[in-house]
């Protein structure tokens, strides 16, 4: 049995090695829907620097809410002495009847 191959035995590459690559991750200062991205991939960018627009319309309703809720919160504690009658309020009131 005769095998027999395509070429004359030399590859078609005149050198070899390993690649390298720089991986960075890019991410946003906030969550959101990206609305614009300007950047393709391979372009050099200098640190800081702005490539896209993040719709954070529904971080600031967020924190909207969260601030109603604090101050709803504050306000209950700021009233909420004024509605409870005190141990010691009610301690007094009984030994002023006692005496008087």
């Amino acid at each position: 049995m005769m095998l027999s191959a395509c070429g004359n035995g030399t590859p078609d590459y005149d050198a070899t090695g390993t690649f390298e690559a720089t991986e960075v991750i890019v991410s946003a200062e906030a969550a959101g829907k990206l609305l614009r991205l300007e950047v393709e991939e391979g372009t050099k960018l200098k640190a800081g620097e702005e490539i896209g627009l993040v719709d954070t319309v529904q971080l600031y309703l967020k924190k909207l809410q969260l601030e109603a809720s604090m101050k709803s919160v504050e306000t209950s504690v700021l009233i909420l002495p004024n509605r409870l009658p005190l141990p010691n309020s009610k301690l007094l009131q009984r030994k002023g009847k006692r005496s008087g």
